[in-house]
């Protein structure tokens, strides 16, 4: 019918994801960065290295071995560089300066993210309408529900900051950063792994690409070319209705 779901097409959903991807990350990392000059988190990054450096010098050991060069250690070197590294769990200071660079760095990037998401994908939607972001408006596709009726604005916030924001950015980027650190275990690689996996059967597999922002507040993703998209419930339902006359009518002519 008419008013069925008209999809988009894979590569323009794609090229429209790029699009707004690159401007999403050039937004954030200029909002990270102010974060960062404000919550000074350089001058934290750099009394947690002199802290490192006065060990190394003190203890003449060389911290970030790679595995190779730990496996290179005598048995004489790795026992002192175990004893050091005791010694280093029991520094209090360096222990609460390197969990404050951590949750410093975690800040930032949040923050970063939060507000470029938000203008991205749901200020610019409110303004163009049907939920486009600049990459959809560009490539000529559209978010609606899944009834052909307009996005709400709370579909919108749900899809943007639950879907996008929470689930598809914030968790990859929470065990990437974990990753950096040394903190995250096999089961978070394999679940970042999954869930990339899993985006992507969405998205070739289900009948309207459906992924996973768009499952979770009921929309999916049109071509603006060919979607006849209703205002509201009742518009669909008036629209319906006629198209039912129109055929009643034809088959009484008949």
């Amino acid at each position: 019918m008419i008013y069925d779901i008209q999809p988009a097409s894979i590569l323009k959903r794609i090229s429209a994801f790029i699009l707004d991807i690159i401007l999403l990350a050039t937004i954030a990392v200029g909002i990270a960065y102010l974060v960062s000059i404000i919550l000074k988190v350089d001058n934290h990054q750099q009394v947690l290295q002199d802290k490192y450096t006065y060990y190394e010098e003190t203890y003449n050991v060389k911290f970030n071995l790679t595995q190779e060069e730990i496996d290179a250690l005598s048995e004489e070197e790795k026992a002192h560089y175990e004893e050091v590294e005791d010694i280093i769990q029991h520094d209090e200071e360096l222990i609460k300066e390197y969990n404050l660079v951590i949750n410093l760095t975690l800040i930032t990037i949040v923050l970063g993210v939060l507000f470029a998401v938000l203008i991205l994908e749901f200020v610019i939607p409110l303004i163009f309408k049907n939920g486009q972001t600049i990459g959809k408006k560009i490539f000529s596709i559209i978010v609606a529900k899944s009834n052909s009726v307009k996005i709400s604005n709370v579909q919108l916030f749900v899809r943007t900051i639950f879907g996008k924001f929470l689930i598809e950015l914030m968790i990859p980027i929470y065990i990437i950063v974990a990753m950096f650190f040394g903190t995250a275990g096999r089961f978070w690689v394999f679940f970042l792994i999954g869930l990339t996996l899993l985006q992507m059967i969405l998205l070739v597999a289900t009948k309207n690409h459906t992924v996973i922002h768009d499952a979770i507040s009921f929309c999916v993703v049109c071509d603006k070319q060919t979607q006849k998209l209703f205002a509201s419930e009742d518009e669909l339902i008036k629209y319906k209705e006629k198209v039912h006359s129109e055929e009643v009518a034809k088959t009484h002519t008949y």
